[in-house]
This record gives structure tokens, sequence and C-alpha cells, in this order.
């Protein structure tokens, strides 16, 4: 009995916070998660966790400390990328479902600072109505 329940418990560890440093560190170099899990020993579900934990702290953040800054000329761009498979060679089931195909990212940024006002990646097609 005591076997099974050590078995199905597994021992979390606690990464301390020069561990995150190193790893957050070695994502804004462009590193990929797999050679981050590999530089610092960190699992690959750990690095994962802690980005988007990072993310939702930098959105939280970027919304309470970036407002009213008045910005004079605001540069507008999209990109293009698709999940899954380009529209072409999407199955018929996947055709018009949302997260499969093309996938357009807008963004909205200062020209004089740089900063990024917007981002916008849940635009399903490049269209008038969606910009």
């Amino acid at each position: 009995m005591d076997a099974f329940r050590l078995r199905k418990q597994p021992k979390c560890i606690v990464l301390d916070a020069e561990t995150h440093i190193k790893i957050i560190a070695a994502l804004v170099e462009g590193n990929s998660l797999r050679a981050v899990s590999r530089m610092t020993g960190a699992s690959r579900n750990t690095v994962c966790s802690l980005l988007v934990n990072l993310g939702a702290a930098c959105a939280e953040y970027q919304g309470q400390a970036i407002q009213n800054f008045g910005c004079r000329c605001i540069q507008c761009d999209d990109t293009w990328a698709f999940c899954y498979a380009k529209h072409r060679n999407l199955p018929e089931s996947l055709k018009n479902e949302f997260g499969y195909g093309s996938v357009w990212t807008s963004t909205a940024i200062d020209a004089d600072t740089k900063l990024v006002a917007s981002i916008d990646g849940r635009t399903p097609e490049r269209s008038l109505r969606e910009a």
C-alpha cells in the first residue's frame, strides 16, 4: 500500500529564482524549449509552464503600466502563418474550423519608441472587416 502511494504522488521540485532567470534569459535569446531544458536541467513542461506564467504577467503589466502613452505615429502590420496545415491542404472537416489553416497576427507599433501597443493573434482571415 505504501509503495503504491509513493508511485502515485510524484516529487514536486520547486525551482529557485536563479534558475527561473536562466530559463527566461535563454528563451529571450531565442533558444528553443528543448535547448533551454537541456541547458538548465528543467523539464520541458516546467519551461512551458514558466513561459505561460511569464506571458500572463507581462500582459497584466502592459495592461496596467502602458496607458495614455501619447504615441504620435503608429505603424500597423500583419503577419501570416498557418496552424496544422495550409488552407489548401486542410481536410474538409477542418476547413471552416477556427485555429486551423491560415492565421493572421496584427500588430500596432509606435514608430518612435518601438513600443508594441497592441497584438491581436485572433484574426482568422485577412479582410477589411477583421483589420
